[in-house]
């Protein structure tokens, strides 16, 4: 099944760019209602420091939604592999529902493109995907 990377999302950096964009517009609207400079620029300051870091924070939520989007459910482990690549790490978990569980970094590539979060997928016996998981700090 393929996967297409398009929509996949921008990188964290121009994340944090649209963020200085705004607040770029919001001096420009503010000097044209005739503020003084220094506080136009204080407020423009202020609103790209709380846009950048929302960006930041929020950046990892919104990559995670977009792969989401990318790996449909019960999709077969060949397809992930053909996707993804080798695990760098795979943990057999037997006796249980989930048989084994693939883990991949934030510096995997999907269409030559770092997917940006950790993933986690668990198969069952018949090596479709039950569950896919965020993996958080790796």
């Amino acid at each position: 099944m393929p996967v297409s990377n398009d929509g996949l999302g921008i990188g964290r950096m121009n994340f944090t760019l649209i963020a200085a964009t705004i607040a770029a517009v919001l001096a420009i609207c503010l000097l044209l209602t005739g503020l003084s400079v220094g506080l136009t620029v204080f407020i423009a300051m202020a609103a790209f420091l709380v846009a950048a870091v929302l960006a930041f924070i929020l950046w990892p939520r919104w990559r995670w939604s977009r792969l989401q989007e990318r790996f449909p459910e019960h999709l077969h482990m060949q397809d992930v592999r053909k996707l993804l690549g080798a695990p760098p790490q795979a943990i057999e978990t037997f006796p249980g529902d989930v048989v084994e569980c693939w883990i991949y970094p934030p510096r995997s590539l999907l269409a030559g493109e770092p997917i940006g979060v950790g993933m986690a997928f668990d198969f069952d016996a018949k090596g479709r995907v039950l569950s896919m998981r965020r993996q958080r700090g790796r």
